[in-house]
C-alpha cells in the first residue's frame, strides 16, 4: 500500500513543543518520505529507502545520513521506531508480532471496543483495539512482559478515502520518553504513482555531507559537495 497525503504534525516531549505542516509519501513496507515546511519554505525533508535515511536542512545546508536503524530514524522524526512500524504507523495499521504468538480476543464494555491481546513469552505484548460493527482500528498498545504500557497509538477520524475507511488522526505515547506526537491528515491519496527515486536523497551540490553511525548520537563530519 502506497500513501501520499498531508498533514499538520505537532510534537510535545521534553525537548519541546511544536507544529508544522508536513507532506508525507510512504510506500510499504519500510519507505518513507517527510518534507517539512516552516513560513520560509521547506525547513527539512527526511527520506528512506529501507535500508538508508538522509535528512537534509536547507538552511543549515546539510545532509545528515546513515542506517534506516530506529535510533538514528528517532534523530529527525522523534518516535523511536523501525521504518517499518513508521509506515504501518501512518496508514493505520499496527506492527504486529510474529504469527506464532499467543493470542486472545475479549470484549470491553467501558469503550465498547473488540481487543485482541498477542504476546511473546518474554519480548511483548501488544493489545489492538478495533470497533465490532466497522472492524475499524481504533487503538493499538504495546507493553512489556509484565504488562507495562510502552507506548499507545489512537486512531480517529476515519474518512473514507477511495472506498476505504482511513484514519485522518493518529496519535503516539511514548510513555517511557513522556513524548507525543499527533498527525492530523488533511489531504490523503491511496496508492498513487510513487517512484523508486522519491525515498532516496541524491547528492546536492554545494551541500556538507554528516554521516551517523548506527547507534551513535554523535554525528561524524563528511565533506561538501562542491560544484
Amino acid at each position: 500500500m502506497r500513501v501520499r497525503g498531508l498533514a499538520r504534525v505537532s510534537y510535545a516531549g521534553p525537548h519541546g513543543k511544536g507544529a508544522a505542516r508536513q507532506a508525507i509519501a510512504i510506500a510499504a513496507p519500510d519507505r518513507f518520505r517527510f518534507e517539512l515546511f516552516s513560513a520560509l519554505g521547506l525547513a527539512a525533508l527526511t527520506s528512506c529507502n529501507g535500508q538508508r535515511l538522509a535528512a537534509y536542512f536547507p538552511h543549515d545546508k546539510v545532509v545528515y545520513r546513515g542506517q534506516a536503524d530506529p535510533l538514528t530514524i528517532a534523530r529527525f522524526t522523534q518516535v523511536l521506531l523501525s521504518a517499518r512500524e513508521v509506515v504501518n504507523l501512518l496508514r493505520g495499521v499496527p506492527a504486529l508480532p510474529p504469527p506464532e504468538a499467543a493470542w486472545s480476543e475479549s470484549f470491553d464494555r467501558r469503550s465498547g471496543w473488540h481487543r485482541l491481546e498477542l504476546s511473546v513469552a518474554e519480548v511483548e505484548t501488544h493489545r489492538v483495539w478495533f470497533e465490532p460493527t466497522t472492524s475499524v482500528l481504533r487503538r493499538w498498545d504495546r507493553l512489556t512482559p509484565q504488562g507495562q504500557l510502552v507506548s499507545r497509538v489512537d486512531f480517529g477520524r476515519y474518512q473514507t478515502v477511495q472506498r476505504q475507511a482511513f484514519p485522518f488522526e493518529i496519535s503516539l505515547s511514548d510513555v517511557s520518553g513522556q513524548q507525543q506526537v499527533t498527525i492530523m491528515y488533511e489531504q490523503v491519496e491511496l496508492d498513487p504513482p510513487l517512484s523508486d527515486e522519491l525515498f532516496s536523497l541524491g547528492l546536492i551540490p554545494g551541500v556538507q555531507e554528516v554521516w551517523i553511525d548506527p547507534g551513535n548520537v554523535e554525528p561524524r563530519q563528511g565533506r561538501s559537495n562542491g560544484r
